[in-house]
Parts: structure tokens; sequence; C-alpha cells
């Protein structure tokens, strides 16, 4: 019998405390994931006993139910995930639930039974097929299972068979283990009821503000209700861990344009070294210098086209895309900027696009 020593008795632990991975993961998750802290460091806490072996036997890695309103993170925390862990954020076997909404379709992933047509073409749910992503020092397969409330019944009951006991059984009658898959199922449920939430509309509503304590609370008693109500019980007691991204605050939403316009001035950047020859003997060219600030209002204008309380930041790239980046690379293109100069990108009252000016300085 195992009798602690009195020095240990009297040690304090601390259960909060992070594995030097787990910290490298959570850290990663977010600076790519914004305003969903709480999702986050709940997704980490899933990933913390596959470190130590201390996974489940004979069930997958770990389940994740992801709920909330579409364009908030959800589907992004998967490829984060997936470039942690496998060095790339497509690293990913993707089924779009909305493309197998009819029984026929989902013989594409399961495999056709013998006679029938496709029978010789491997399926999408194959083991070789989730195991290409594997890497040398990581073992382990990603499965995203997108909008799974559209699911087909036929594909549904396949992924419950996977969440139950690892395994399913493919149309060829080869079985795929899952046992080394994080499996992540992703779905707008609740998203309507979370705004009405919000907002303090309907019956039984109070309306709370986005920076009170209790919000994420809130939204997840409402998300899971709408899950529950979906769902049989079966299907839900086996997944891991319910969680809830909320809708994206202000501040968030700010930081995510912030975040897209780095991106686009790094792409500036390197643009000159797209194409160029690393075997050759030519010096590697320099960077593109060309720098760009916006007034308040042009931020205004982009997060305007965005972002909406529909859709929240999924349109946030295209507007950066659309408004900044084809402008820009045109002006690069036809020579009117080089590398040394300075862009002011404004936006006017009534106008439907952004206005570049060159400038000799940041200094007026």
């Amino acid at each position: 019998m195992f009798e602690p020593s009195a020095v240990e008795l009297n040690e304090s632990l601390d259960v909060s405390k992070l594995s030097k991975e787990a910290d490298q993961l959570q850290s990663a998750l977010l600076s790519k994931i914004i305003g969903q802290d709480r999702a986050v460091k709940q997704v980490v806490a899933g990933f913390i006993p596959t470190t130590v072996n201390m996974q489940r036997e004979n069930k997958p890695l770990g389940v994740y139910l992801f709920l909330g309103p579409t364009g908030v993170g959800k589907s992004e925390t998967v490829k984060q995930f997936a470039r942690f862990l496998l060095g790339k954020p497509t690293a990913i076997t993707k089924i779009d639930c909305t493309e197998f909404q009819h029984e026929h379709e989902t013989a594409k992933l399961l495999g056709a039974p013998p006679g029938y047509v496709g029978f010789d073409k491997p399926p999408r749910l194959a083991q070789k097929e989730i195991d290409k992503h594997q890497t040398k020092d990581r073992k382990m397969n990603i499965i995203l299972f997108d909008e799974i409330e559209k699911a087909d019944d036929h594909l549904f009951d396949a992924i419950m068979g996977i969440l139950g006991d690892a395994t399913l059984t493919l149309g060829n009658g080869k079985a795929t283990d899952f046992s080394k898959s994080f499996i992540f199922l992703t779905s707008n449920l609740g998203s309507h009821e979370i705004r009405r939430l919000l907002r303090g509309e309907g019956l039984g509503f109070q309306k709370i503000e986005k920076t009170t304590e209790d919000v994420d609370d809130a939204i997840y008693r409402v998300s899971k209700k709408a899950a529950e109500k979906k769902w049989r019980p079966e299907f839900v007691n086996r997944v891991d861990k319910i969680i809830v991204f909320r809708p994206l605050a202000e501040d968030s939403l700010r930081t995510i344009l912030k975040n897209e316009l780095g991106a686009l001035q790094w792409r500036i950047y390197r643009s000159v070294w797209q194409g160029w020859d690393v075997s050759s003997k030519e010096p590697m060219p320099t960077k593109r210098e060309i720098k760009f600030r916006l007034s308040g209002a042009a931020m205004e204008f982009l997060l305007k086209e965005g972002t909406s309380e529909i859709y929240g930041a999924r349109e946030l790239n295209r507007a950066v895309d659309k408004f900044m980046n084809v402008p820009l690379a045109s002006l690069i293109s036809s020579g009117q900027l080089v590398s040394g100069d300075y862009v002011k990108v404004e936006y006017f009252p009534g106008a439907t696009d952004l206005k570049f000016t060159k400038e000799k300085d940041w200094v007026h």
C-alpha cells in the first residue's frame, strides 16, 4: 500500500499548471483564435490526457462538439490545432456534412458495398485516407465533421459508431480505427437563440451585457439546450466536451482586422521572393518595403464590409482582399508603388471603396 511521506502530504499541487506542450498549444491557439479564450482553454484541457497516454481505451483521443454562430472561429480552431500538432492547417480529414444530406451520397465516405457502383474507389474514411496526414513524430489524425446537424441519418449513425468504439466498418467490409484520432464536430445550432439572448428578446430572455461575467454560462446553457433538443441522449453522451463559441465582441473584431492587415503587410514584404529560384547563384531578393496605414474611417469601412451579426467575421478576410489586397497589388504591378513608398489609405463618406495616397513619410 502506498504511504506518502510527511513531505508529500504537505506538498501543495497546482492542477492548473500546464505542461510545456499544452502551454505551447494554448498560446498558439490564443494567438490565432480571437475572443474565444474560454473555448480555447477547454480544447487544451481535453488535449492534456493524451500528452501522457491517459486517454480512454478503444475511444477516439478526444471528441469535441463546437457550437455557436457562424464566423466566430470554430473551424479555424480545428485548423490551428492541426497546424500545431501536424505542421499545417490543412492536415485534416474534413467532411462537409452539407454534401451528404442524402443516403446515396454517403457511399463516398463509407464505401459502396460489393456489386455497387463505386465499390472499387477508396472511401474517404478508409484507414489509408485518414492516416495520410500523420507525421514521423505524430501518429494521430484530426477528423472534422462540419455542420453535423445537416448530415443524413445514415452518416449520423456511422459517426455514432466512431464516437462509441472508435471503429467504422466500411462498405467493403474493412474497418477503420479512429482510436488515434481527434474528432471535431461543428454546428450552428443555437445561433438564433444566442442572438435573442444577447438582445433580451423573447419570453424568458433577460438581456445581458457582453461584458458581464455570466454571459458565457448563459450562452452555454442556451446552446446545450438546442443540442439536446436536436440530438438523442446517446449522441450527446458520447461527446467528451461541448464547447460553445460566443459571438465576437467589437474589440475582438478589431483585433482580427488588425491581424488580417498585418498578414497583408507581410505578403507585400515577401512578394518579391515568389518564384525566386533557390538554386540560383543570385542573392536572395530584398524585401519589398512598401508600408501602408489606414485612417480610422478606413478601418470602420472594412469592419462594416467584413462583419455582420449573422456571419460574424467570416467575410473579413474577403473584405481585406477586395478593398486592400487587390488595389495594392494593382498599384505595385503598374509601377505606381515601389520599395520605400508609404501609402495612406482613407475612406470618405458615400464612397464605395478606399482611396490610396502615396506619402513621403509618416511625419506630418
